[in-house]
């Protein structure tokens, strides 16, 4: 199929994309994984994840379980999985070889409009995308914005190759449900951080993954800025203050960590349409 080194492969492991440009998909991480190399997300359970999950099998093989069948994939064939289908990846008795590359698809793009509807697609790789492969294991084993730039490229030749070819594939699930890991855990972070005026830049620090990448998630999921989300959440934690508590105002302001009250008055008037004082005497219990 592929020929080329696999100690060569295995260095682009250390590749991880921080710095997307594509309009059309944001890469998270590129790895070689497989019998004796450990994978960076693998579980024998079953289980989804909130980004597409691209596994092109290099050698062996491996059986892929998902919610309503079984499918056996051997050396030259790959899977394309849909955020938030169920699966479990099994190897088989003589080991296997993957290479994987998970990524997002910006919303209303051409590579989201081709995959939004299939819940994965199979098949045997064409020559293109093997010349790809190729190209990457060649090119983007040093590492570093450069060798990412070079990779970036051939891995959407690779997703769009994919998305508009003649697969096998399958519709969503019905009872799949959006579940985005990013999401969630940047949301349980704000919500616990609330008394801290966190930017986008900590959030995503904390998330491991770009300011960028999560904003376009937010804005994906939420249909609202990154931004926004916070606002809300620290106007909502005022508003609960308010109704629920005899709190002093000028309290309530140390407690959301508002450096003065006329900062706060003025915060919580822009977002609630009404005075702090306002408020209470309509909605105070």
């Amino acid at each position: 199929m592929i020929k080329i080194e696999i100690r060569t492969l295995t260095n682009l492991n250390k590749l991880s994309f921080t710095k997307n440009t594509s309009d059309d998909i944001n890469i998270f991480w590129l790895e070689v994984s497989g019998s004796g190399i450990e994978a960076r997300v693998m579980t024998p359970l079953m289980h989804r994840h909130s980004f597409f999950e691209l596994h092109i099998i290099l050698e062996g093989g491996v059986k892929c379980c998902l919610e309503n069948k079984e499918l056996a994939l051997s050396s030259g064939d790959f899977i394309l999985l849909s955020p938030n289908t169920m699966h479990r990846i099994e190897p088989s008795e003589k080991g296997f070889l993957r290479l994987s590359i998970t990524f997002l698809a910006i919303a209303g793009s051409n590579i989201d409009k081709m995959l939004s509807s299939k819940s994965y697609i199979s098949g045997r790789a064409s020559e293109n995308i093997n010349n790809a492969i190729e190209f990457i294991a060649k090119n983007g084993s040093s590492g570093g914005y450069y060798a990412e730039t070079l990779c970036r490229g051939r891995i959407f030749e690779i997703i769009h190759s994919i998305a508009q070819g003649s697969y096998s594939s399958a519709p969503l699930y019905q009872n799949q449900r959006p579940v985005n890991d990013y999401l969630e855990k940047a949301k349980k972070y704000i919500l616990d951080n609330s008394h801290l005026f966190l930017n986008c830049e900590e959030v995503a620090s904390y998330c491991h993954i770009s300011a960028k990448q999560l904003k376009r998630i937010f804005e994906k999921f939420e249909n609202m800025s990154l931004h926004t989300y916070i606002h809300n959440v620290k106007l909502k934690d005022a508003q609960n203050l308010i109704e629920n508590t005899d709190m002093s105002f000028s309290k309530i302001s140390s407690v959301l960590g508002f450096n003065t009250d006329n900062y706060f008055n003025s915060f919580f008037k822009k977002g609630s349409g009404m005075s702090p004082g306002q408020y209470r005497r309509r909605f105070g219990k």
